[in-house]
């Protein structure tokens, strides 16, 4: 049904991905029905619609852990499901180490004084929102 739904691999990982997170989230559920696939794949990409998949997300977070064990959650989950992690330099790297073997990882250009700029951010903003247009999840890492 997803494989007929949703055409293209990218689709399909991402439909699984949300899928099995609500399922996850919803606690009285024991078991999926073929309901719950359907209701999931219209909500996901409606029928009819010339979407193949929906636009990703974008999560801008400032890192202070020195570790992944003291990362915040929605920013370790954030990670493991992005499709491209762009990251300042000093992330550590089993921070960067949760993302998936798939995704692209990019060190991004500090300058001279370890922060960036706020013409550069301003850049990096522009282009995690034309790749999330894609379809792509995006995680920006700042060092604090």
């Amino acid at each position: 049904r997803v494989a007929a739904h949703l055409p293209d691999g990218v689709a399909r990982q991402r439909f699984w991905t949300h899928f099995f997170q609500n399922g996850l989230q919803d606690t009285h559920l024991t078991q999926s029905t073929p309901q719950d696939l359907d209701a999931a794949l219209t909500r996901f990409v409606p029928q009819g619609s010339s979407a193949t998949v929906p636009g990703g997300q974008i999560l801008h977070a400032d890192v202070a852990a020195d570790n992944a064990f003291d990362l915040a959650h929605g920013i370790a989950r954030a990670i493991e499901t992005s499709d491209i992690i762009f990251h300042m330099p000093g992330i550590a790297p089993d921070i960067l180490g949760l993302a998936r073997r798939d995704a692209t990882v990019i060190e991004l250009d500090s300058g001279d004084g370890g922060n960036m700029d706020d013409d550069a951010r301003e850049r990096l903003k522009h282009q995690a929102a034309f790749f999330a247009r894609q379809g792509s999840n995006i995680t920006c890492l700042y060092r604090n």
